[in-house]
């Protein structure tokens, strides 16, 4: 069922949910499951939401990367996610994630909390366009001394080093 963002809540929510990332898309524990559809101002996201009790606690399950995996870490609407699971009322999110260490004790299924976090999701549109500006001024900049623009395509001339 699709249901506007504006009405989830007065229909359906959840207090915890659960972030499954590569290789985590469905959970078999879950019972009396119904998935919901949720459009949001971001868009929508990454699939799904799955709602279902686990041992009698009502959870909201989403697949980061879709499922089968189909988006890449760039692709993943992370901000409609987490406004999808706020607009049914989520407040604790436990996200799973599969990565590798370059630390010899830490082996295949060790379980690692972090304790920090580097959140690079902040104002990325707006440093995009900064990053953008730079390298079209630089790229301006780089074609008038070595080489001639044309259609944003940079013909490079040969530059002798001898």
């Amino acid at each position: 069922m699709t249901i506007p963002h504006t009405e989830v809540l007065a229909t359906l929510s959840a207090d915890i949910a659960i972030i499954g990332g590569s290789g985590l898309y469905q959970m078999s524990s879950l019972t009396n499951k119904r998935s919901v559809t949720i459009q949001t101002p971001y868009g929508s996201p990454s699939d799904d939401i799955v709602l279902g009790e686990l041992e009698g606690v009502t959870v909201a399950f989403l697949t980061r990367h879709g499922q089968g995996h189909r988006l890449t870490p760039s692709e993943v609407p992370y901000r409609a996610n987490i406004y999808a699971l706020k607009t049914l009322g989520v407040r604790y999110i436990v996200s799973v994630s599969a990565v590798g260490s370059l630390q010899a004790h830490l082996k295949p299924l060790d379980m690692v909390v972090p304790d920090q976090m580097i959140d690079m999701t902040k104002q990325i549109l707006q440093k995009l366009a900064v990053i953008l500006k730079q390298l079209m001024s630089a790229s301006k900049a780089l074609s008038s001394q070595l080489g001639q623009s044309q259609n944003g395509i940079v013909r490079w001339r040969q530059i002798s080093l001898a």
